[in-house]
């Protein structure tokens, strides 16, 4: 499900490259003399970006083809016990179902972010953002993808 998140969204460049070098300015003052880029990478947690980064929904074709090279991946995956992640027929049902990827984009010029204090890390002042966008069209297209595409092990 990592997969199919990460292929709907994506954070905001602006907003990444800001918490980056805050991550950085604080590892230097907790004496890490010139981190690496995969070190400050590392360093930043889910929170983080949660709390200092806007997170938007991918172009709609971008998303379509990123789940589809996901699933066109995945045809003998299986999980820990050996049993398909992918229904047999889920090419054939994800033909017909990936119409409905456009009803997870943003509404066109709604502000979905809300800026509700800064804070600083490291020598770098963050914004602390607050999102209006729940996750249920996310979650909902999730176990959509569940119930039809991918195996859940009760067959």
């Amino acid at each position: 499900m990592a997969q199919v998140s990460t292929s709907i969204f994506e954070w905001d460049g602006k907003d990444m490259a800001l918490l980056q070098r805050a991550k950085r300015s604080e590892l230097q003052s907790a004496g890490v003399s010139n981190p690496s880029d995969s070190a400050v990478a590392k360093a930043i947690t889910k929170a983080e970006l949660t709390r200092h980064c806007h997170r938007k929904t991918r172009e709609t074709e971008n998303c379509v083809r990123l789940l589809e090279n996901m699933f066109l991946a995945l045809p003998d995956a299986t999980d820990t016990l050996g049993v398909p992640l992918l229904r047999d027929d889920a090419l054939d049902i994800w033909g017909t179902e990936k119409r409905h990827v456009t009803c997870l984009q943003a509404p066109e010029g709604v502000q979905l972010y809300t800026k509700t204090r800064e804070l600083l890390k490291g020598y770098v002042t963050l914004p602390v953002y607050r999102c209006a966008h729940g996750s249920t069209s996310l979650e909902s297209f999730d176990n959509h993808l569940n119930n039809f595409i991918l195996r859940d092990g009760s067959e």
